[in-house]
């Protein structure tokens, strides 16, 4: 167990490579969600884009389960069409929705989808070298909307992309039965070991997050 973030304890789980990392979040997701469907119709899993994710994505689409009653959202999404080499929700659909779990139905990012979704079964969130997590960049003129509005979505503008985002707020993330934050790399680690100012200092000191590194 490692304290990371002033009110809560996150823990932090080290694996040697990020194949097993890999592995280790999708059986923690595929727990997360048979508990969550066993106990109502439907659960809901939200997912991130970027390259961290695609090889649990890969293990994922091959667990064993009622994918029908499974729905996956995204933390956040590039304003670009859905089909856009840029697009997470093409990212999901080559990567995730595929194999077993090909009846997997996806939910976009809009205002009003969620309110009888939370909580989520589980979040799965990426960070950056810079502290940023689902669109909430330390660079956007709307970071501050992001981390305290009680919205669940809002527009999401920054220097840091050519593309125009929407994002789920904090407020909307939090809504989870576990947040997961996958990351890779030392320089990553050294972010999290000292995310004072940043805005995934934000989300460490508002819920215990499992924390899945690998080198």
């Amino acid at each position: 167990m490692t304290g990371v973030g002033a009110r809560v304890t996150n823990m932090l789980i080290r694996y040697p490579d990020r194949e097993a990392a890999s592995q280790a979040a999708a059986e923690i997701i595929s727990d997360c969600l048979q508990g969550q469907i066993g106990l109502q119709a439907t659960a809901t899993f939200v997912a991130s884009g970027g390259k961290s994710p695609v090889r649990c994505f890969h293990y994922l689409s091959e667990k064993k389960l009622d994918w029908s009653r499974i729905y996956v959202t995204l933390s956040d999404e590039r304003c670009v069409p859905a089909d856009h080499q840029q697009s997470n929700q093409k990212l999901i659909r080559d990567n995730l929705i595929k194999g077993n779990a090909q009846t997997l139905a996806f939910l976009p990012l809009e205002e009003g989808n969620f309110c009888d979704k939370t909580p989520f079964a589980c979040s799965l969130l990426g960070m950056g070298n810079d502290g940023h997590f689902a669109s909430l960049f330390p660079d956007s003129p709307e970071l501050k909307e992001g981390l305290v509005s009680q919205k669940e979505v809002i527009e999401v503008s920054t220097p840091s992309s050519p593309f125009d985002r929407v994002s789920m707020t904090l407020n909307l993330i939090v809504k989870s039965n576990e947040i997961l934050l996958l990351v890779f790399g030392e320089d990553k680690l050294k972010v999290l070991e000292n995310p004072s100012g940043l805005p995934v200092e934000e989300l460490l000191s508002r819920f215990p997050v499992k924390i899945i590194w690998a080198p």
